[in-house]
C-alpha cells in the first residue's frame, strides 16, 4: 500500500495491520460484553437502558472497526464521525438506567446494574477515544 508523503506512522511496522487486529479484539470483547449482560441481567427484569447501551456500543464498535479498515483513506474520519453519533443513545440509555435504579429495590440488583453501567461508560468512552484518533491520524495525512 503507497501511504500519502504526510503520513506520520513508521512505515517499516505495519501500524495499520495492529490497528485492524485490535479493532477486531475490541468488537470481540463488545460482543462478549453483550452476552454477558443477557447472561448477569437474566434473572432481572428486562431494562431498556441496558439495552440501548449495549445496541449504541455494538453498532458504533463494528462502525469504529470499518472506520479502521479505511485508514488512512479520508473517508476513514467520515466513517469515525458516523460511528460517534451511533454511540450517543448509549449516554442517553446511561442516564435513563442511573434515574431507573432510584426504583430498584433488591439491593443485590442494583449492585450487579451499577457495575454494567459503570463498564458500559468505560467502553463507550474508549470507543470515543479511539473514534478521535481516527479523525485525527487522517488529518494529519491531509
Amino acid at each position: 500500500m503507497r501511504l500519502p508523503r504526510a503520513w506520520f506512522l513508521p512505515p517499516q511496522h505495519d501500524v495499520l495491520a495492529m490497528l485492524l487486529d485490535q479493532a477486531d479484539t475490541s468488537r470481540d470483547a463488545v460482543e462478549l460484553l453483550g452476552r454477558w449482560v443477557r447472561r448477569e441481567l437474566a434473572a432481572l427484569e428486562p431494562d431498556p437502558g441496558t439495552t440501548e447501551i449495549v445496541q449504541a456500543i455494538g453498532a458504533a464498535s463494528r462502525a469504529c472497526r470499518l472506520a479502521v479498515s479505511m485508514l488512512p483513506h479520508p473517508g476513514a474520519a467520515e466513517v469515525a464521525e458516523e460511528a460517534g453519533r451511533l454511540l450517543e443513545p448509549a449516554e442517553h440509555g446511561y442516564r435513563s438506567a442511573i434515574i431507573a435504579l432510584d426504583a430498584e429495590a433488591d439491593l443485590r440488583a442494583e449492585i450487579r446494574r451499577r457495575e454494567l453501567y459503570r463498564r458500559a461508560e468505560h467502553a463507550t468512552t474508549a470507543m470515543a477515544r479511539v473514534l478521535h484518533r481516527i479523525w485525527y491520524a487522517v488529518s494529519k495525512t491531509g
